[in-house]
């Protein structure tokens, strides 16, 4: 999914990504869903990140439609 949507650099992975935000205090998580060809906005992709954002324990969090 993350490759779908965000086009990352090669070889970045989310796995990488979320370990490294776990690691700064207070980091407030701003989402963005989506939903057409390509959505995150229920099954895996977002049991995925909800389960991700249980990992990360962020200060806070805003989502976007």
């Amino acid at each position: 999914m993350l490759a779908r949507i965000n086009r990352p650099a090669s070889g970045v992975k989310l796995e990488q990504i979320i370990s490294g935000v776990k690691g700064i205090p207070g980091v407030i998580i701003q989402t963005v869903f989506v939903d057409g060809e390509v959505t995150n906005t229920r099954g895996e992709p977002f049991e995925t990140w909800l389960s991700a954002l249980a990992g990360i324990k962020p200060a806070g969090q805003r989502a976007s439609l």
